[in-house]
């Protein structure tokens, strides 16, 4: 059993006992069972104390503090109910704490009076035998709670003080209720380590049973319990003295007592004792009370007002009771006397003094004190108060530190700036630190907020802490990623987005020491809903992971969590060409990931160099046509998501004359990935003129095999002399011109299409026309409607494309729609072909630039070869 625990052991009637046997014993403990067979001895199986009701008194819960061990180091809290044995005679539950005596003793038993943690009588029967320890700290910082609200009768007080004054070393008897805890606990507070040598003890409502543990403070209503023991009792006592050193001393607070080097056993030792405490506490209140009356004298105010009085006013209210010191303090301001300014300025600056030192004596009357020094001006001298403070301060508490830094918010101190605050802030935790940068963020000091954050990631950094803090962690997830109190700090201090990003950084990096390498944790605690944070902590941890592979985890939780394609075009805008492919082949049913990384790639200029390393990569991945097909349903969709990925790859047709298109060994070797109609079509709206033909013919044997038709009678149709017969040549006549005066349209910049554009894009390009991969209006196509037979499927669904293939290629279209047609059910007959017509094919195009146009509209123009029209 050690110094920071205090251990359990209940005691009742039972029939089975953890030490074997029968009867009244221990049936629950936190000890082992070589320390509970030692305290169960010295307990005497929980008959140590024997309740009054045993002896005819009333029944009650009795309380008691007794120490055991050759030096009386350790100590023994019992808690005694009534109960009944099973077979209804009296009996008592006994609930014992046990540990080090500097910890278990009267003021803990008094403290803990009403704690939740003690068992009762009802449920001691049904307690699990093994019972888990406390924390001896916790324990005492809850009685300390409970001690501070007891009430205190303080004539009542007087009479036991007087009556212990009188005879010091002597054990008690108190007449006294057994629950007037108040009363006991305002003895015990000021005689402890004054009064005589025998510890002070206590049993209230209950006896002992061993001569050996008998407890310096006896409340009992019984007559034996005043056998050996001097009488204490709430009346006046008869003797002057003795009642001016009682009322003396239980006017001085507990707190503010300097106890005597030893413990005094002589009553006229002791009465000077009280004497010197009173003098030394209020003497000088004496002559401050005169002043505040009108009562004082003009020695007494130069005195008062001169350096004389103002050091006694420093020294003797150094221990006056701040309740005390925030009343005379605020009296003096409401009328400040006469001719004393200095003691004033000097009242107030012990007053913050205190404040800053002793709140958590009193946190109520230390706020009036707080109020009333200010208003006598503190506040002119807060940094040096502040300074004066710690430096007379050798050990700073939490509450210290909140208590200076309150003061310095109260009183306008630049907290990022002040020498004090700053040496305070790298001792406190960083999860204190970020409570208290969001708690000045909210107040609008957005400076001392962004420097407390500073200050707690900087000590991290400092301590090497790489594996995070837990709390701090805790205070993420409580915090949305600390996202508001970041919001205000950016906004007020009108910061660009690499220093939010540091920001993010910083708690990032507080929490989870390298989020690197806890990317897994860090999304997990990210909001589930990331819409009211407009994903600020998902662009800064992408942005914080500088380009990496990870951005795309950052990316895909974003999106699962709700992102618009904007927000994950922006994360994603730092990867590689390369890597975005890879990533999106990786995520075939993330359809919101597929859209924005096509919108990434479509926003990019490539050099010829890149585009070779990009068809490796999207050949490789089979030009994404798994997760193009699944993201969108649209065919229309789909072929302008081709035609993106295409442009990455091929410097492709874009209907000016500015590319030539693809070529036919490159459609040869897209053809061979065997893609879908939309691909296909993709690829004959990015086709160059050496291109069309292949493309429509792998168009073509795709509708006579959705027609049914066999292998051989597709292959017939399109490998046949029938087709090789076939000459087909193609002549550019230029298209009427328009004259230079005439008005010129001007050119759309291509967009992505409908699925990739963001709002603002389809705004400023409303108007025009496209086709998917060329700009214009990019409005979602309605989906066709089915055709009524199969055998129009092709045709149907190729008149319904791009306007410009029809245009530049029409006729070439028109004579391979016929062979198929027809040759499908000749080509299969087995009987010598003859030999085919020669088509002629004259191409209509655009005016180059180079064409001349004269003012009255006519153009020259080049002539068919043979002068013949199509």
């Amino acid at each position: 059993m050690t110094g920071d625990r205090v251990d359990h052991i209940v005691f009742t009637w039972s029939d089975r006992l953890l030490i074997g046997g029968s009867g009244l014993g221990p049936v629950a403990s936190s000890l082992g069972p070589d320390a509970l067979r030692m305290w169960n001895q010295r307990l005497a199986g929980g008959d140590i104390a024997v309740g009054q009701w045993f002896h005819g008194a009333p029944e009650c819960v009795a309380l008691g503090a007794l120490t055991f061990g050759q030096t009386g180091g350790e100590g023994a809290v019992l808690r005694v109910l009534p109960a009944r044995d099973p077979n209804g005679r009296i009996s008592q539950v006994v609930h014992a704490l046990v540990g080090a005596a500097d910890t278990v003793d009267a003021r803990l038993a008094l403290g803990l009076h009403d704690w939740s943690g003690w068992i009762t009588a009802d449920a001691a029967g049904r307690t699990p035998p093994t019972l888990r320890p406390e924390h001896a700290r916790d324990l005492r910082k809850l009685a300390d709670a409970g001690l501070d609200v007891l009430p205190v009768r303080p004539d009542a007080l007087r009479g036991l003080l007087a009556g212990v004054l009188a005879a010091p070393a002597d054990a008690y008897t108190a007449e006294i209720a057994p629950d007037d805890y108040g009363l006991v606990a305002g003895l015990v507070a000021r005689l402890d380590g004054t009064a005589g040598d025998l510890p002070w003890t206590v049993m209230l409502g209950a006896d002992v049973t061993r001569a050996a543990v008998r407890p310096r403070v006896l409340a009992l209503a019984s007559p034996e319990a005043r056998r050996g023991r001097t009488l204490l009792t709430t009346a006046p006592p008869a003797d002057p003295r003795f009642a001016r050193a009682a009322g003396l001393l239980a006017d001085l607070g507990a707190g503010a007592l300097t106890r005597p080097a030893a413990p005094l056993s002589d009553p006229e030792l002791l009465l000077d004792w009280v004497e010197a405490e009173h003098q030394r506490a209020s003497t000088v209140l004496t002559l401050v009370d005169r002043a505040l009356d009108g009562t004082l004298d003009e020695p007494g105010r130069r005195h008062l007002n001169g350096p004389a009085g103002q050091e006694r006013l420093r020294a003797e209210t150094r221990l006056v009771p701040i309740a005390v010191l925030a009343d005379r303090l605020a009296r003096w301001a409401a009328h400040p006397p006469r001719g004393l300014d200095e003691a004033g300025r000097t009242l107030s600056r012990i007053g913050a003094l205190r404040y800053l030192a002793d709140a958590e004596q009193d946190r109520e009357a230390a706020k009036r004190l707080l109020t009333a020094a200010g208003a006598l001006g503190v506040g002119q001298e807060a940094a040096d108060v502040l300074a004066q403070w710690r430096a007379g301060q050798a050990e700073i508490t939490p509450t210290h530190e909140h208590g200076a830094i309150f003061f310095a918010l109260r009183f306008g101190l630049d907290l990022s700036a002040d020498p004090t605050i700053g040496a305070l802030l790298p001792g406190m935790t960083p999860v204190r630190l970020l409570r208290w940068s969001a708690e000045l963020a909210a107040a609008d000091d957005t400076r001392a907020a962004r420097h407390f954050l500073a200050t707690a990631h900087a000590g991290a950094a400092r301590s090497r802490r790489r594996r995070g803090d837990a709390d701090v962690r805790e205070l993420l997830r409580e915090t949305e990623a600390f996202h508001d109190t970041i919001a205000r700090i950016v906004l007020a201090e009108d910061l660009a987005g690499d220093a939010e990003t540091a920001l993010y950084r910083q708690v990032f990096e507080l929490g989870y020491g390298v989020p690197e390498q806890e990317l897994r944790t860090v999304l997990a605690d990210l909001p589930a809903d990331g819409t009211r944070t407009e994903f600020r902590p998902w662009h800064a941890l992408a942005d914080l992971l500088g380009g990496g592979k990870e951005v795309v985890d950052v990316a895909c939780h974003a999106a699962a969590c709700g992102a618009r394609t904007a927000d994950l075009q922006t994360m994603l805008e730092t990867l590689p060409t390369a890597g975005l492919i890879r990533a999106a082949q990786a995520r075939p049913d993330e359809g919101i990931f597929v859209s924005a990384v096509l919108w990434v790639l479509d926003a990019r200029e490539y050099t010829p160099d890149e585009r070779t390393a990009s068809r490796r990569v999207l050949l490789s991945s089979r030009f994404l046509i798994d997760p193009v097909e699944r993201t969108w349903p649209a065919a229309a969709a789909r072929c302008s998501a081709y035609g993106i990925l295409l442009g990455v790859a091929y410097r492709v047709a874009d209907g000016d004359g500015r590319a030539a298109g693809l070529t036919a060994a490159e459609a040869e070797e897209l053809l061979a990935l065997d893609g879908p109609e939309p691909f296909l079509f993709a690829l004959l709206q990015a086709a160059g003129e050496d291109a069309v033909v292949p493309v429509l013919l792998a168009l073509a044997r795709r509708s006579g095999a959705e027609l049914g038709l066999p292998a051989a009678t597709v292959d017939a149709a399109l490998r046949t002399p029938h087709h090789k017969a076939v000459e087909i040549r193609t002549e550019r006549v230029p298209a009427p011109a328009t004259p230079r005066w005439a008005k010129e349209e001007p050119s759309q910049a291509p967009l992505p299409p409908a699925p990739f554009r963001s709002e603002a894009q389809a705004a400023s390009h409303g108007g025009g026309q496209g086709n998917g991969q060329n700009g214009g209006s990019q409005d979602k196509p309605a989906e066709p409607a089915e055709p009524v037979g199969r055998a129009a499927g092709f045709a149907a669904w190729l008149g319904a494309q791009d306007r410009r293939l029809l245009l530049g290629g029409g006729a070439i279209v028109l004579v391979l729609l016929i062979l198929v047609l027809l040759l499908a059910f000749t080509g299969g007959s087995g009987e010598k072909p003859k030999p085919g017509p020669t088509v002629y094919v004259t191409k209509t195009v655009s005016p180059s630039p180079s064409d001349e146009v004269k003012p009255d509209g006519q153009k020259k123009h080049q002539q068919n070869n043979d002068g013949n029209g199509p």
